[in-house]
This record gives C-alpha cells, structure tokens and sequence, in this order.
C-alpha cells in the first residue's frame, strides 16, 4: 500500500482539529461563567478609548525602535536623552538681541529647571500627524490640554468624542465617551501606582529634565518659526528628529520625524499658553443622560505622615534629603493595590503601600515602599518599562534603608528616571525628574 499523500494527511489533519475545536467549544460553552462586574464593559471601553489617545504616539515609538534594531544603529546614550527633551514642556533660554547664538546642554538643563519649577499651568492644542499603518495613510489626531502644578489634568478629544479630566484636591479621575461615563477615585500620588491621565505630558517631563544633566553639549540654532524667534535642533540617528521651540514661551512647539529622508511624523503644540488663568471647573465634567455610568475605587487614602505606620503595619522610609525647592506634599497609603511591572512580568498584588509625593512648580518626586512578601524573586521594576536604550544600571546602596542591597536605576529618555530595590521586608521605589546621582542620593538616604 502507498503511503497517503501529503494533501491527504492535510486534510486528515484538518478534520481532526476541526472536530477537537466543535468538542472544545461545546465543553466552553458548557461552563457556568460569572456575571461581570458592575461596570466592566465601562471601564473596558474607557480602557480601550485611553489606549486609542496614545496609539499614534505608540505606533511611531515601535516602528522607531523597530528601524534602529534593522539598521543596528547604536546612537549614543548622551544623545538620544537630548533629542527627547521635545515631546512637551521644557524651556530653553532666548536668543541675545544681537542675533543668532548656540545653546548647549548646559543651558538647557538649566531652563528645564526653571520652567518646570515656575509654571503653574500649561495650556493648548496637541496635534498628532503620521503614518496610519493600519490604512498606509496619514492621519491626524488633536486634543485640546491643560495641566496644573497641583495636578489637574484635562485631555479633550477634537477629532473623536472622548473627554478625560482630573481634580487633584478631590483626587479624582472621570472619563467620558460616546456611551459610558466612569469615575476613579483613591487614586495613588504618582509612580508606580498610578498612570494618571497626565503621563502623556508628565512622564516626558521627568524623563526629559533628567536626561539633560547627563547629557553631552549638542548645540541648538536660533531660528525663524511661523514669524516669531525659535530654537532649532537636528538630530541624526537611525532616523532624523527635527525639534522647534519657541523663545518667547520656552516650550516646544514642533518636533517631526524622518526616515530616509521622507517626513513621516509630526508632533506640534497648537494655541499653546503658559500660567493662563483656567476656568474653574477645567477639571470637572458630568455624565450625559444615557451614558452608563460605573465607579472604581483605586484604594489609596491620605494619610498623615505620623500615622502612617499603624496603617500599613510598619515604619515608612522617609528620605532624609532630596533636592532644593521640593516639599513634602501628597502622602497616602493602600492596604492593597493593583499589581506593578510590565506587561511581560506582573509583580504580586501590591500590599501595604506607602505613597509619598514631594512637589516642585510641574516636578514631582515619588518615594514608594510596598511589603515584600514571602518570595523576593517574583519581583521586577515595578514600573512598566520595555525597550530600553540601555539595560538598568545595577547599584550597590551604600547608606540608608537599603545599605548593601543591589538595586536597579533607570535613566531613558522612554521612561520615568528611577530606581528601585528591596530590604529584607520592602520593595522600594524612588522616580521623578533628578540626574543618576540625585536618585542614588535619595535613595541612599531613605531611613
């Protein structure tokens, strides 16, 4: 007898796993399932809308890092923390009356400082221009912002139906689309528990004001923007980064990307104003009639710092320094929170959380500490970090809390500075907008 042909033994295959799906799916459909939460299909779509605001922005970050590994360039670390500084809010200093000068890294640095310690509220239009390679076409995307020193936060759709606002004093997130209105409260102070609406613009900041310091001495040309001074910067990589910032504002208001040449990314503030006066419900909005509504409590309460230990069981480490001009603000503490890490590598449920937010003008700086558990080994950096330029520089505390224990620092321009390690009974975070040196010594100095 001849052995069956290969088209035969296909389609023997076939029929067997069709006939393995039809058991499997009758087996499914045969379980008794649990009704969802109130609220699910909510928050699945408050999930689904947030993640469509930031999808260009993700695309464009893939696709970039996907053409480095192609081409095998390997830019500079010093380099690329310069050329982030674009994405929102840093300042550079202006041009001299005399005409046309250079602006090192130095002075950079040095006017991010100032503008993120001085602004009390940034305003205007974020516009969104790219490659769509869903379609091979371009699209635009645009939101109208604001952002306050104290937190507020206000993102609105232009070219969708989507609206997403945050009142830092009631502690407050809602979010509404075409269908659904949802509430967030107990939300944490910041990094790693909590991806408030404003990483768009805060994130960007801290990483970007960090990166500066450690930064070599790339020069930025004075030029003409839409009829007003503007600094330029050029950057060549595997790709080409082309950065406007406009003098009489400081902040940025173009950055396009180039890849062989051709112009495949815009990103430009609109309208942008700086210390406007906001109206006073800027951070408010109410559901519409019809809209299902749902509640999610995010479990982390305010806390005076002296009572902090008998809610979490133990004594919380306080940084016995962190640099001029922050000041303790926002203390809260979880007795359980949602799990940190990335995507690839969930930590355990966060338990007995400690929050601490130390404030500066638009900086903020976040210590955090969480019980360890039973198994040191199933933890990683807390914050959901991937695709770094560089791996994590591993560090060896000298002093403090966590003296003689290894630890991970991250500074890149794709992440919030920080660095995280563990003491025999806490896992232990320190992020914001400081250079290598300024996390260690925080860090060093937890008691």
């Amino acid at each position: 007898m001849e052995p069956p042909s290969a088209s035969n033994r296909r389609v023997k295959s076939a029929d067997f796993l069709h006939h393995e799906d039809e058991m499997l799916g009758r087996a499914l459909r045969e379980l008794e399932v649990p009704e969802h939460m109130p609220g699910f299909h909510a928050d699945l779509r408050e999930q689904l809308d947030w993640e469509r605001f930031v999808l260009d922005d993700i695309t464009w970050r893939q696709r970039r890092r996907s053409l480095r590994r192609r081409l095998a360039a390997a830019a500079a670390t010093a380099t690329a923390a310069i050329v982030a500084f674009v994405v929102i809010g840093v300042g550079l200093p202006g041009g001299s009356p005399g005409g046309p000068e250079e602006a090192t890294a130095g002075d950079v640095r040095a006017a991010v400082a100032r503008a993120l310690s001085s602004a009390e509220s940034l305003s205007g239009r974020i516009v969104s221009r790219g490659d769509d390679p869903a379609t091979d076409r371009v699209a635009e995307s645009r939101w109208s912002f604001a952002i306050t020193a104290r937190g507020d936060f206000r993102l609105t759709g232009i070219t969708h139906r989507t609206d997403l606002a945050y009142d830092a004093r009631a502690n407050v997130q809602s979010y509404s689309d075409e269908t659904s209105f949802s509430t967030r409260s107990g939300l944490a102070p910041g990094w790693p528990d909590s991806d408030a609406p404003d990483w768009i613009v805060q994130r960007n900041l801290e990483s970007v004001a960090a990166a500066l310091a450690e930064a070599k001495d790339p020069r930025v040309k004075e030029v003409d923007y839409r009829g007003r001074p503007a600094w330029r910067l050029r950057v060549t990589q595997a790709d080409v980064r082309e950065i406007t910032i406009d003098q009489a504002t400081g902040i940025p208001v173009r950055e396009t990307y180039f890849v062989e040449g051709e112009q495949v990314n815009e990103w430009r503030i609109d309208d942008l104003s700086v210390n406007a006066a906001l109206p006073a419900d800027a951070f408010e909005i109410e559901p519409r009639p019809g809209q299902e509504l749902s509640r999610l409590d995010e479990g982390f309460r305010p806390t005076a710092l002296a009572d902090v230990g008998k809610a979490v069981g133990y004594d919380p480490l306080v940084p016995r320094w962190v640099p001029t001009g922050y000041a303790l603000g926002d203390v809260s503490v979880a007795e359980s929170a949602r799990p940190t890490g990335s995507s690839e590598q969930t930590n355990p449920r966060s338990r007995g959380v400690v929050s601490l937010a130390y404030g500066r003008g638009l900086d903020m700086l976040v210590v955090t500490s969480r019980l360890l558990g039973a198994d040191r080994s199933r933890w990683s950096d807390p914050f959901a970090v991937e695709d770094l330029a560089d791996p994590p520089e591993l560090v060896t505390f000298a002093t403090g809390a966590l003296a003689r224990q290894r630890g991970e620092l991250v500074v890149d321009p794709s992440a919030v500075p920080h660095i995280w390690g563990m003491t025999d009974n806490l896992v232990v975070t320190v992020a914001g907008p400081l250079t290598r040196s300024e996390l260690l010594r925080v860090a060093e100095s937890l008691a």
